[in-house]
């Protein structure tokens, strides 16, 4: 059997409302289903999103389904990506959905053989007049991994079309049992893969939840989470011989802990502010980090300059 070219990873968790989205999105482009693949994780979903995906196997053979005791959405794709066979792994949340020709694209592009392709994401709401996208590319363009980090989102996973074999040879994978899991995983993949391919059009609609979602019910575990986030960041980077690549992920290390305590919910939770208060000097030791570090543009030195004197500076410029 040939290879499959890609393989779209889908996590499966309570996502009856919109699941059925999210794959007609997928088969309705008119690709020939013998190119790729989609793996549907059940994460033990307790609702009818699994009885949805099923009904979908009957017409379409490049459906695998693989069910499994609910884990989290990292370990949900890590199964995925040990059950892939694609050339390139595309992971796809079930309550979003691709552009019209967004398959035919990535099918394209894959073709110049990069390690990590990536689109501009399209912000979808239930009101279309709230829609908005993140960023606007003339043209695809290729990008050295030390900007990327510094001046792209290199969050939301979903973003990226990765070569698995680059995946698998880095040992690349999502760390099970925390929140923004993305963040982590994200300035990992880019520090080494040499180059992006960044696609000018937008493909990808990122849904945004008015409620459900880890960013709309924030709470103290949001926070931690991302204060081991940004500390794994600077442990990695501690691995890089290259300067700018590191001073990125310096960088990337102290905006994390910056996003970790938005003024809104300092002021809203009395543990986070408690926490805020017992974390500033970890603040200033990073952005002082961050300062000092290769390869960092002046607007981006003002910010960490400014958190030292005052973390709050860092929110108000910015």
């Amino acid at each position: 059997m040939k290879e499959k070219e890609l393989s779209i990873i889908i996590p499966i968790y309570n996502v009856e409302p919109f699941i059925k989205k999210c794959l007609d999105s997928i088969y309705s482009q008119g690709i020939d289903e013998n190119r790729y693949e989609v793996i549907a994780i059940n994460d033990g979903s307790p609702d009818n999103s699994l009885k949805i995906v099923e009904g979908y196997k009957e017409t379409h053979k490049n459906l695998i389904i693989h069910s499994q005791k609910n884990g989290g959405l990292s370990r949900a794709r890590n199964k995925g990506i040990e059950l892939a066979t694609g050339k390139y792994l595309w992971f796809v949340d079930s309550d979003d959905w691709l552009a019209g020709d967004a398959i035919e694209i990535v099918l394209d592009r894959i073709k110049g053989g990069y390690n990590v392709i990536a689109t501009t994401l399209i912000y979808s709401y239930d009101d279309d007049s709230k829609n908005y996208l993140e960023r606007t590319i003339p043209n695809d363009k290729i990008i050295e991994p030390a900007e990327y980090i510094l001046e792209y989102s290199i969050g939301a996973s979903q973003r990226y079309i990765i070569k698995r074999e680059y995946l698998i040879k880095s040992k690349l994978e999502f760390y099970p049992g925390i929140y923004h899991e993305d963040g982590e995983f994200g300035p990992r993949l880019i520090a080494t893969c040499k180059q992006v391919y960044l696609l000018a059009k937008p493909i990808y609609h990122y849904y945004q939840r008015d409620s459900g979602s880890i960013m709309s019910s924030w709470k103290l575990k949001n926070t931690t989470d991302l204060i081991f986030i940004s500390q794994k960041i600077f442990e990695f980077s501690q691995n890089i011989y290259d300067k700018k690549i590191k001073g990125s992920l310096k960088y990337a290390s102290f905006r994390t802990l910056m996003f970790a305590f938005s003024p809104k919910h300092v002021s809203q939770d009395k543990q986070i502010k408690e926490l805020y208060n017992k974390t500033i000097p970890l603040i200033r030791k990073s952005a002082l980090s961050a300062l000092f570090s290769r390869g960092i543009k002046i607007k981006k030195r003002i910010l960490a300059l400014a958190s030292i004197i005052n973390p709050t500076l860092f929110y108000s410029l910015k």
